[in-house]
């Protein structure tokens, strides 16, 4: 079973809806946009660089808040996740 099949499996035993496509994995870490059962949008994240990201760990995963520190610790995982210019466009996304 790969890291990321077993990260699905224990988000969905822990009664966590994973946004699909969301799930990506990087330097055995994998991490993923995810609902809780109180409705709530957090990121899961499980592996070895999970230490690298402010949360709660519950049974393998950790629960982390969706907050500008989190997301400099997943652009540092995924560089795709950085903006970047667009020279010659006059708006960027």
């Amino acid at each position: 079973m790969s890291i990321k099949d077993e990260f699905m499996k224990r988000a969905a035993a822990q009664g966590m809806y994973v946004y699909p496509n969301s799930p990506d994995e990087a330097e055995g870490t994998v991490c993923a946009i995810a609902r809780d059962d109180t409705g709530r949008k957090i990121l899961l994240v499980s592996g070895a660089g999970a230490e690298q990201f402010a949360g709660d760990c519950q049974d393998g995963l950790k629960r982390c808040p969706l907050t500008n520190e989190n997301a400099a610790a997943l652009m540092a995982l995924f560089p795709y996740a950085k903006p970047a210019s667009h020279k010659g466009h006059p708006f960027t996304i």
